[in-house]
């Protein structure tokens, strides 16, 4: 195992030699696949980003267990999908399994998806790629700390699957290595 990066940007380089593309679900300003932009195919999903750089695809979109819309909270960094009042803008939603029919394999996925990621892990079919790349946002809707539960609930369920590393611990960042 070799890693590439620091704090929440770290991959694992065996991602240079394996098939499919990069999925960048929470791509806004495109920072965290930048690497990979022009040397494997990258999928972008964010319903917030507005520009889409040479060589990636971009669907401004949520990626959800379920197709159809849904409210987000927030139009910019720090945006939920799950708003406690009941209001936000209508997005489009989209399922993993849409996503990768679309647009082939995954080789990386990268998950910055403000909460959606612990519904997302655990309704999607396994392996879904040879690395995921996630920050676990469950620490985001407890104002008296940051409990573990449920990100530890989603690790354990996933531990089928993947070996997991903790990268940046301040934020939850975790990479997902497929055994």
């Amino acid at each position: 195992m070799a890693m590439t990066g620091k704090d929440w940007f770290q991959f694992d380089d065996r991602c240079w030699t394996q098939p499919g593309a990069c999925y960048d679900l929470g791509c806004l300003a495109w920072d965290w696949c930048k690497p990979f932009l022009g040397k494997i195919p990258v999928v972008g999903v964010d319903p917030l980003e507005g520009h889409c750089p040479d060589g990636a695809v971009l669907l401004k979109a949520v990626v959800t267990p379920f197709p159809g819309t849904c409210r987000m909270h927030g139009l910019n960094i720090g945006a939920s999908l799950y708003p406690a009042d009941g209001t936000g803008e209508i997005v489009t939603a989209i399922t993993w399994p849409e996503l990768r029919a679309a647009h082939g394999p995954a080789n990386i996925v990268k998950m910055n998806i403000e909460g959606a990621e612990l519904s997302l892990l655990i309704s999607v079919q396994h392996p879904m790629a040879n690395q995921v790349v996630v920050s676990f946002h469950d620490w985001q809707h407890s104002p008296d700390g940051p409990p573990m539960s449920a990100t530890k609930a989603v690790l354990d369920y996933l531990a089928e699957w993947y070996v997991p590393i903790e990268t940046y611990p301040k934020f939850r960042w975790f990479v997902l290595l497929k055994k």
